[in-house]
């Protein structure tokens, strides 16, 4: 079978990696400033892949996983994307043509990885799928009956982090009110550390940085503020969850992002709310670990190149 290269464009790495069939072959890491565009950026990603592909001639597409609402079939960004904002002035497709003689194909990186999972990972074996990626923000992306999920306006299924789960709480970046990302992501949890009357008397209140490794780390050593919170965290985590289950109806769920390093806590508590409040017989839903750390989205850019189309 033909190779990919497959690019994760993240806000501060590209992801770069020669790709067949679940296996990555050759892989480079391009670290990008603050503030760029991609355009300037284009010469040295040809570079790279001529690097990656090393003379050999059966390269069969270019893949792109963006951070953001991507139209797969006119291969735009359809939501603000702060990092590369000339990316829809780019005629990538006629880039990747003059340059390799393939196509371009985009794809929201959630889904992507979802893709990456299903096939090779986590999800093998099941064609009813929600991935919950939480980090910096939540991202979420659904497979049902062993189709992507995109919608009319491709949000389906990738905002699991902007369901209001609060209806009287914080704005939220995106414009919504009290969604799960206001609650219980890395972007907030800062804030939600330091409005508390106990935060003088954590010993969180002596980092510089404050994400969820430091928060579990300090919670198993008893700060009562960092137990406050991972317990909030979880709990908003759950009903997020839940409200995934209900709209999605999946057989299984796969968890990606830091907060797996903590599986043992948090995986037994969302079992037992989704047994608890969902409207299903206890132990439908599965509930499982990534099984690719940063890989799964350049797998599934590989097998969407492959298989265009049918999914």
């Amino acid at each position: 079978m033909a190779v990919s290269i497959a690019l994760d464009i993240g806000g501060t790495n590209i992801k770069m990696a020669l790709v067949r069939q679940g296996s990555i072959l050759n892989s480079l890491m391009l670290p990008v400033k603050e503030n760029t565009t991609l355009g300037p950026l284009l010469p040295l990603i040809e570079k790279n892949i001529d690097q990656l592909l090393d003379g050999r001639d059966d390269l069969q597409g270019i893949g792109l996983a963006f951070p953001c609402i991507v139209d797969n079939q006119k291969s735009l960004i359809l939501s603000e994307y702060v990092k590369y904002q000339d990316i829809n002035d780019l005629n990538l497709s006629q880039w990747a043509h003059d340059q390799w003689g393939v196509s371009v194909l985009f794809e929201n990186d959630a889904r992507a990885a979802l893709v990456g999972e299903w096939q090779y990972g986590a999800g093998k074996g099941y064609d009813n799928l929600v991935q919950v990626t939480m980090g910096t923000g939540i991202g979420s992306a659904v497979l049902m009956n062993g189709r992507l999920l995109r919608g009319k306006h491709y949000l389906a299924g990738n905002l699991g982090g902007h369901m209001t789960i609060d209806y009287e709480g914080a704005d939220c970046n995106c414009g919504n009110k009290g969604c799960l990302e206001t609650v219980a992501s890395t972007w907030a949890l800062p804030d939600l550390v330091k409005i508390s009357s106990k935060f003088a008397d954590s010993t969180l209140s002596e980092l510089e940085v404050i994400d969820f490794k430091a928060l579990f780390d300090h919670a198993a050593n008893n700060d009562e503020l960092a137990i406050s919170v991972r317990d909030h965290c979880i709990k908003a985590w759950g009903f997020g969850l839940i409200n995934l289950v209900h709209a999605f109806d999946p057989e299984i769920i796969i968890i990606s992002g830091g907060v797996t390093a903590s599986k043992e806590i948090i995986f037994p508590i969302f079992r037992d709310m989704i047994n608890k409040h969902t409207w299903l017989p206890p132990e439908t839903i599965e509930i499982l670990p990534a099984a690719f750390k940063d890989s799964a989205a350049l797998f599934g850019l590989d097998y969407l190149i492959q298989n265009q189309n049918k999914i």
